[in-house]
């Protein structure tokens, strides 16, 4: 099992900061039974029955299904043999949130994902910490974790010289995981970017959400942060639960 321990640091016009820790069918109707006596039209030959015209069909063609929306929540049940890890490997840096950065192994094969948001470890919920520490004391046997999938949205960011107005929990450790997150702690007031965008469209950015990708490429906590620090304009990929 992979676990995370982080600390926070600060940078620039914008806060960085980090908790201490990281580690059924359908029934057709029958046709309603035919007269048995009917009337003979002598322009049909003898034994045979003038069959009704069709009528023009005044139903509009029929669409494709749409495939169901993947559910909210789902139960993961995870069979470990002793000494074997999860395969989870996971960020502690939110408070309410413990975001699974990436999954193998037992995990994987159990369909746990990157993006998936642990809420109950064997039907009992609790901080990150206590999550993680719930996982860990299952040394062999079921572990049945209950997991949130993560709404994803992409959201352009144009600053022209101004400052993010985001504060932010970052790992600051630049060989952190490979595929990591940063956490949107708040929108800071005061005329930024983040600020004003919330101004115009309210949730645009909210506090837990993490930030994924940066231009479409994940990484380090530190490459995306500099992406963002670098550019004046770019596309950020939000988890939201």
């Amino acid at each position: 099992m992979f676990w995370c321990c982080k600390d926070a640091g600060t940078s620039g016009e914008e806060v960085f900061k980090a908790p201490p820790h990281l580690d059924e069918s359908l029934v057709v109707p029958a046709p309603a039974k035919q007269a048995e006596a009917q009337e003979v039209d002598p322009a049909v030959p003898a034994g045979k029955l003038e069959e009704p015209a069709e009528e023009p069909s005044t139903q509009p063609p029929s669409e494709e299904a749409t495939p169901p929306a993947p559910e909210a929540t789902k139960v993961v049940r995870l069979e470990r043999k002793p000494g074997e890890g999860l395969g989870i490997e996971t960020s502690l840096l939110d408070e309410q949130v413990l975001l699974v950065l990436s999954a193998s192994g037992v995990a994987d094969a159990a369909g746990v994902r990157r993006g998936h948001r642990i809420l109950t470890v064997n039907g009992l919920g609790g901080t990150p910490k206590e999550l993680v520490s719930k996982m860990k004391s299952v040394a062999a046997g079921t572990l049945e974790i209950v997991v949130e999938n993560a709404q994803e949205k992409l959201v352009k960011i144009e600053k022209k010289g101004r400052p993010l107005s985001l504060s932010m929990n970052v790992d600051p450790q630049p060989q952190g995981p490979k595929e990591n997150v940063i956490f949107i702690s708040s929108v800071l007031k005061g005329g930024g970017v983040a600020h004003e965008m919330n101004e115009a469209e309210p949730g645009t950015f909210k506090s837990h959400d993490a930030i994924a990708e940066v231009d479409g490429e994940s990484g380090t906590a530190q490459k995306l942060l500099s992406k963002m620090k670098e550019k004046q304009a770019f596309e950020v990929k939000i988890f939201r639960w």
